[in-house]
């Protein structure tokens, strides 16, 4: 009876880790750039709602890619594409200035 009871409290105490770091979890498979800063504020203050809330929310929006003009040259334009802690570099378009 008392393994079954273990057994139980086991289960319930890892669904409940699962549960806390889902803000975590969705970070690292979006493959957001401000993950450790996510899992630590959900490692510290997840256990209060509203941290749990914020983590979870900027797990979500810290996904964009993040496009600057870097050089204008010669009716050309590079764009510098920051995504995922990978840095490129392209040749959007050609224009008249």
């Amino acid at each position: 009876m008392d393994t079954n009871i273990n057994l139980f409290l086991i289960l319930i105490l890892c669904f409940g880790l699962v549960i806390y770091f889902i803000p975590t979890i969705i970070a690292s498979c979006n493959k957001c750039e401000n993950f450790s800063a996510i899992f630590a504020l959900n490692l510290f203050l997840g256990w209060t709602f509203i941290g749990w809330t914020i983590a979870l929310v900027w797990s979500f929006v810290n996904n964009e890619k993040k496009d600057r003009v870097i050089e204008a040259k010669q009716n050309k334009v590079i764009i510098d594409s920051v995504q995922n802690n990978k840095l490129g570099t392209k040749i959007i378009k050609n224009f008249d200035i």
